[in-house]
């Protein structure tokens, strides 16, 4: 997330993302399970500026997206509306989804690296329950985090660079990660060049590095099945020491 100066202004969070290449590399993934298990209807939770749940709808899933951010679902909204794709966005925490959202589905999608910004285990357990009483008998749950056991094995701090512009402004975006004792942190610098002028900015989220082991015993103690960890987006078999992603797939 960008720092509260930039929350108006969503269409910055895109810039750090090269969206075509990211939904021509992830949406086979998505595609083969949803057929593989019959899905229809999808829930992208934590759907940020909505680019995922409107790819979903392109494909015929009837899907709606929750965040908490309402800039986000704004962005979303007018997203939705220019690809002339219908998908409800909604405000939902997803440590509450029960309390705004009615329905059940066949699929949950939370990706983006958006678990992590839990703030515990035990916020980890909750979710995973409210998840797990929203979908559908035989249901999946598909989330993505980034590898963090590989990060901190590793000491891998920089992501890489990127460039945009935005407005006619020159846009470079730096994101470091640290990690104390137990937790991890994400700070994440946007610089905007305009007039010929440069501005910083700095925004420092405190994340929980959530690795396979804790994943396992959160999903086993909600009562999740037929558990699949992936690497990426090709189905690679989880590494902790050499994926970059870690990826799951759980059953109602």
């Amino acid at each position: 997330m960008l720092d509260a100066k930039f929350k108006m202004k969503s269409e910055y969070y895109d810039a750090m993302i090269d969206w075509t290449a990211r939904l021509t590399r992830e949406l086979p993934f998505y595609q083969q399970l949803f057929t593989q298990y019959k899905v229809k209807t999808v829930l992208d939770c934590a759907c940020g500026s909505g680019r995922h749940a409107v790819a979903f709808a392109k494909l015929g899933f009837e899907v709606i997206g929750a965040d908490i951010s309402e800039p986000m679902l704004e962005q979303a909204r007018k997203l939705a509306k220019k690809e002339r794709e219908t998908v409800e966005f909604v405000y939902a925490d997803f440590k509450r989804l029960t309390e705004y959202i009615p329905c059940r589905f066949d699929a949950i999608v939370c990706v983006g690296n958006s678990l992590v910004q839990l703030q515990n285990l035990k916020e980890l357990n909750t979710t995973l329950q409210e998840m797990h009483d929203i979908l559908n008998p035989n249901g999946i749950l598909i989330v993505q985090i980034l590898n963090f056991q590989r990060l901190m094995n590793q000491n891998i701090t920089p992501m890489p660079l990127r460039t945009a512009k935005v407005d006619g402004k020159e846009l470079l975006f730096l994101r470091l990660y640290s990690f104390p004792p137990r937790k991890a942190n994400l700070d994440v610098f946007t610089f905007i060049k305009q007039q010929g002028k440069w501005e910083m900015n700095r925004h420092t989220t405190e994340l929980l590095p959530l690795t396979k082991p804790k994943l396992l015993h959160s999903l086993h103690t909600v009562g999740y099945r037929k558990l699949k960890f992936y690497g990426d987006f090709t189905f690679s078999p989880f590494n902790e020491q050499v994926s970059s992603d870690l990826i799951f797939v759980a059953h109602r």
